[in-house]
């Protein structure tokens, strides 16, 4: 769909409505430029044309091909429609999403990896399922993830470490004082679960079962509350239902910091006492860190890469679109251009520990 610059958009803002899950949706081959299902998801939906008057800008007046690599609907598609008519009034363009699906993300990121380095062309990526597939050394990418020019990160889904409440097990010392160890549910190798664990297990010298096979978290969490695992990793958020409702506990915050919502509950990094071990700690949560992604290709120019960060800090810093976003139950959690591409960097620049502790099954 195509955003214009909104010089219409301070009179309808706070009329969008919220979209469905925030999950986003993979599959499809195609590439599909396509305008979202509801007119009230931007005040200018269903709009079309050049940018109406607007800013003085390198990018003033062209049309910028938004990727998102899912199909239309979830959240990557949904934040992408949201931020896209805000990012036109900014530059003084028009904005169009383009759903790029197909293997997991990785399609649109080679296609994005391939494009000019003009401005013309945005993505909004699973970081974080990237600095993954890094790590892994997964099939299909045709890129350097570092290479990518940075330009912010929308949002981050700080993970955490729960057990089952059947466990027994009520905090990190008696993970740490268990000569056996967690049996953690996966999805399997190569999936963020199964990863998650590796790197956790690695960086506080536990041992512990990867149990996987499970199609997703549902099946996990009744595996959990059936008390035939003790534990998994996912997002925060994810878990809150179960861990408010007493079926869950929270024992660690895979995170650099405590979560707001959850005081009480230490970080990994409290744990950790062994600068190696800390090295494969930090580089994990370097990984979740890199949450929601706003990339262009690589070998940018200079003034334009500053146009684009700079237009994604003001609208990402505007009381408009923090209102909008939480209108919308979207949760924003703004890094600049900079600081995306600084742990970008410590994802590719990984110790060798890290993939040996991939390697441990």
């Amino acid at each position: 769909m195509r955003y214009l610059k909104k010089g219409r958009l301070n009179k309808t803002v706070g009329v969008m409505a919220a979209f469905g899950l925030m999950l986003a949706a993979c599959g499809g081959d195609g590439d599909t430029a396509t305008p979202a299902e509801d007119a009230e998801e931007s005040p200018d939906a269903g709009a079309d044309g050049d940018a109406d008057g607007g800013g003085e800008g390198l990018l003033a007046g062209q049309t910028i091909t938004f990727v998102v690599g899912v199909s239309p609907g979830g959240g990557y598609d949904s934040y992408a429609r949201m931020i896209a008519p805000f990012l036109a009034e900014e530059l003084g363009a028009n904005v169009v999403v383009d759903n790029q699906p197909g293997a997991g993300g990785l399609v649109s990121l080679n296609n994005l990896y391939a494009a000019e380095p003009d401005g013309t062309t945005i993505a909004l990526a699973n970081g974080s399922g990237t600095g993954g597939n890094v790590l892994a050394g997964a099939e299909g990418m045709e890129f350097e993830y570092g290479e990518f020019s940075a330009l912010g990160r929308v949002a981050g889904e700080p993970k955490v470490l729960v057990a089952s409440a059947a466990s027994g097990y009520e905090s990190m010392e008696d993970l740490l004082a268990d000569p056996e160890g967690f049996r953690y549910g996966t999805t399997g190798p190569g999936g963020s679960t199964h990863t998650d664990a590796q790197l956790l297990r690695a960086s506080l010298g536990i041992p512990g079962d990867l149990v996987s096979g499970f199609d997703g978290s549902e099946e996990i969490g009744l595996a959990l509350a059936a008390n035939e695992l003790q534990g998994t990793i996912g997002t925060l958020d994810s878990h809150v239902p179960d861990i408010e409702a007493g079926d869950q506990v929270p024992i660690a915050m895979i995170a650099a910091e405590r979560a707001e919502d959850f005081p009480d509950v230490p970080t990994v990094l409290e744990f950790v006492d062994d600068e190696d071990r800390r090295v494969i700690a930090e580089t994990h949560i370097a990984v979740i860190d890199l949450g929601r992604a706003l990339l262009a290709p690589p070998g940018m120019p200079d003034d334009i890469l500053a146009e684009l960060r700079q237009a994604i800090e003001n609208v990402f810093t505007s009381e408009e679109f923090l209102a909008e976003a939480a209108s919308q139950n979207r949760p924003i959690g703004y890094l600049t251009g900079e600081e995306l591409a600084e742990r970008i960097q410590v994802v590719v620049n990984a110790p060798e520990s890290v993939f040996e502790a991939l390697q441990q099954q």
